[in-house]
């Protein structure tokens, strides 16, 4: 496999299969070597990113101690950033009309079909708390004990749902 050492968002991609390569400290090490000096809160994260993906990998190799010394200076790093600022967000308006009766024909049908889905997370606190769905939630929660899911899958479209 080659990769770009001098990208670290390649590097960091590739990270998973290469934290149980034999070389993946040396592949990091050589990373971070390469990662140029910045001061953009982006670069930060990306060194912290890696950092932390080199402690594993000498964690992985019983290197604990200076596992814990990459480990450690990488979480100092981290705890110190700069919280970015998000972007404001435009709010977002629901038809809870429309979102209680989609739940109600999902449950409905599901239940149909003998399966056994309940609302939950922010549908049901709004249920419980105001007696409807709360405006600014844009989704709704439905779960389903695990040997039905694949039962519930080819049901799902035929109720009005898509994809995600």
């Amino acid at each position: 496999m080659h990769i770009n050492l001098s990208d670290p968002a390649a590097v960091l991609q590739a990270a998973n299969p290469i934290l149980t390569q034999p070389h993946a400290v040396a592949i990091f090490a050589r990373a971070l070597a390469l990662l140029p000096a910045s001061d953009s809160h982006d670069a930060a994260l990306q060194r912290i990113q890696l950092e932390m993906c080199h402690g594993l990998a000498l964690f992985t190799t019983h290197q604990i101690d200076e596992s814990l010394g990459v480990l450690r200076g990488a979480l100092y790093r981290a705890a110190t950033q700069p919280m970015p600022v998000p972007a404001p967000r435009q709010p977002v308006f629901v038809n809870t009309e429309v979102g209680l009766a989609l739940l109600r024909q999902t449950l409905v049908g599901l239940a149909q079909h003998g399966l056994t889905a309940v609302a939950t997370g922010g549908v049901l606190l709004g249920l419980v708390r105001e007696g409807r769905l709360l405006p600014n939630d844009k989704d709704l929660d439905v779960v389903l004990p695990m040997d039905q899911l694949n039962a519930a899958i080819p049901i799902m479209p035929t109720m009005g749902w898509k994809p995600a």
